[in-house]
Order: C-alpha cells, then sequence, then structure tokens
C-alpha cells in the first residue's frame, strides 16, 4: 500500500540540509579563521623574540663602536698633542722668519741648483766670524727719475773708490701729474760702480720694492747695504764692511 506524499515534509528535510549545509560551512570558516589567528599570534610572538634579539646585538654594537669612537678620540688628542709638541719643538730650532731661516733657503736653492750639500758644508765650516768690521753707515741721496733734471746724486764709499746710484718711477700727485720725486711703492734700481782711469764701470745692481738689501765682495772687503725709503725724494742706506773671507 503507498504512504501519502507529504509535501511538508519534504521542504523540511531541504530546510534541514540547508542549515547543515550553511552551519559547516561556517563551522569551516570560523575554523580557518581561528587558525589564522593562532597562526598569525605565533608569527608575531616569533617576530617579537626575533627583534628582541636583533635589539640586543644592535645595542651591543653600538656598545662597541663607542668603544671604539672614545678610544679614537683619546688616539686623536694624543695625535694632536703630539704634533703640537713636534711644531713647538720644529719652531724652536727651526723659526720661519729671520736670519736663520734666508739662510736655510738659500742652502735649498743652492742644492737645488746641483751644489753638492758637502762642498756647502765644508765652505760653511772653513769661514771665519767677520774680522775688521767698520762701524755700520747711514747715508740719504735723491732717486732719479724720468721727471728728475737735478744733479747726480751718488754716495761714495770704500775711499770713494765705490759709487752708489739709484732711480726709481716719477710719483703721481692726486690728478695723475709726474712728479719729481720717486714712489717708494714701486719698484727702484740700485747700481753700484768702481772708478776707473775711464771712468767707471759698473760692478753690482740690485732691483726690487724697498727695503731690500745686498752684499758686494770688493778689494778684499765684504760690504753689505741695506735701503729703505729716506724721504720724499730720498733713498736711506746703511751700510758696513768686514774684512773677507
Amino acid at each position: 500500500m503507498l504512504e501519502a506524499y507529504d509535501p511538508h515534509t519534504r521542504y523540511r528535510k531541504r530546510s534541514r540540509t540547508r542549515f547543515l549545509g550553511r552551519t559547516f560551512t561556517l563551522v569551516l570558516i570560523g575554523g580557518a579563521v581561528y587558525a589564522g589567528f593562532l597562526w598569525g599570534q605565533t608569527y608575531a610572538h616569533g617576530r617579537i623574540q626575533s627583534l628582541q634579539v636583533e635589539k640586543a646585538d644592535m645595542r651591543a654594537e653600538i656598545s662597541v663602536l663607542q668603544d671604539q669612537v672614545t678610544d679614537l678620540l683619546a688616539q686623536a688628542q694624543t695625535a694632536n698633542l703630539r704634533y703640537e709638541q713636534l711644531q713647538a719643538a720644529y719652531e724652536q730650532e727651526m723659526p720661519s722668519e729671520g736670519p736663520l731661516w734666508r739662510l736655510v733657503l738659500i742652502l735649498r736653492e743652492q742644492i737645488d741648483a746641483g751644489i753638492a750639500p758637502g762642498r756647502m758644508e765644508t765652505l760653511l765650516r772653513t769661514m771665519d766670524p767677520p774680522k775688521n768690521c767698520v762701524e755700520p753707515a747711514i747715508r740719504r741721496f735723491v732717486a732719479s727719475t724720468p721727471t728728475y733734471d737735478g744733479p747726480d746724486s751718488l754716495v761714495n764709499f770704500a775711499g770713494d773708490r765705490l759709487v752708489l746710484r739709484g732711480k726709481g718711477y716719477s710719483a703721481q700727485s692726486a690728478d695723475g701729474t709726474p712728479e719729481a720725486w720717486y714712489d717708494p711703492k714701486r719698484p727702484v734700481d740700485i747700481e753700484i760702480s768702481r772708478r776707473i782711469e775711464e771712468g767707471e764701470e759698473v760692478v753690482a745692481r740690485k732691483s726690487g720694492m724697498l727695503p731690500f738689501s745686498h752684499t758686494l765682495v770688493f778689494e778684499g772687503r765684504e760690504y753689505r747695504f741695506s735701503f729703505s725709503d729716506g724721504s720724499k725724494a730720498s733713498i736711506q742706506v746703511s751700510f758696513d764692511s768686514c774684512s773677507y773671507p
């Protein structure tokens, strides 16, 4: 005998099936979410531990670097102090100006020119202190210029056997007009001549900006000259002499 068809029962079965399917899906999704949460929590915890280890390592490296920087600063201070000490000792032994410094420059020029250092050492050791020196004298003479038409101005020395003259550039007035006197801010030319029967013979020339010096050996004596601006129209020269050699 056939059972009667009940549509309501069939509808309830379908509804139950859908409900179970949806419930299963939600359970799967919830499980996946929970699993993902657990994985994320585990990863975050591991990452935090890893960062803490890296942080500790970085602190250790920073501490080592700070120690190295401190050591380098101490070495730099020691090096600076040593440099200052060496510089002071060098300046004490080898000044940067004065006669000794000029002598060093001259020796360096001679060595660069090819003169053997041993030869210069021998000459220096054979030199004696100055002998038979005369007291320094000071003279003034008018420097000739292109616009000066006065008498020749000169200085006689070495028993009038030597003559010293000088010339320069004309000074200019405020409006640019050349004056008779020389301009001490421009180079001057010094000429030293010796008297001979035929007149005079030039034995030395020196040019440059005042003040400057010059040395001349003549008839067994060494003459040392220092030139400077004497006045509006003149050049001042101070000189002495000693036996040579």
